[in-house]
């Protein structure tokens, strides 16, 4: 059995006209890049501030990337709002394991 879509003249003319408007604008960006349509040649007028900002995509995508594979090693940290609760890191993600903070003072006593 054929399925036929049925569509009105409106919901056509719309979608023809915003095929139309997204192309048009499609090759306004296209041309400022320095495409000419009418000799099909690319010019380097504007290509400055594309490799700038290519070059800064790239960077900036490096050093997302570098950062997320720099971890703090395992440990208790303080996790949360909670100045007094901390929370156990295995240098990948955090567990469930949770306690109370314990005084730095009583840490460097308890370990005579």
């Amino acid at each position: 059995m054929k399925r036929v879509l049925k569509v009105g003249s409106a919901t056509l003319v719309s979608y023809v006209v915003a095929h139309l408007i997204l192309a048009s604008a499609f090759m306004g960006i296209v041309e400022w890049l320095g495409y000419s349509s009418t000799t099909g040649l690319w010019y380097a007028e504007n290509a400055a501030p594309v490799v700038a900002v290519l070059i800064g995509l790239l960077a900036g995508w490096s050093a997302y990337r570098s950062a997320r594979r720099r971890s703090a090693p395992p440990g208790w940290y303080t996790y949360g709002n909670d100045r007094d609760l901390q929370r156990w890191w295995d240098g990948q993600r955090w567990t469930q394991a949770t306690r109370q903070r314990i005084a730095e003072r009583e840490e460097s006593s308890s370990g005579r």
